[in-house]
């Protein structure tokens, strides 16, 4: 209950969502490294700096 509450915070729900999309990209990273071109790894990898700065400007 108490993090139901909490997700439907306005504050945190991003940083929730946020962090979820991190811990995907990177497992996918990981798991497709040997056989993926490195062009789809350095593309996630850019997309998780795109949305860390995205959370840094939301809580700024």
């Amino acid at each position: 209950m108490v993090v139901l509450k909490a997700a439907v915070n306005v504050h945190i729900l991003p940083l929730m969502l946020l962090l979820s999309g991190l811990v995907y990209t990177f497992v996918i990273n990981f798991r497709d490294f040997g056989r993926e071109k490195p062009s789809v790894i350095t593309r996630n990898i850019s997309l998780c700096i795109l949305l860390i700065f995205l959370a840094i400007s939301t809580y700024a």
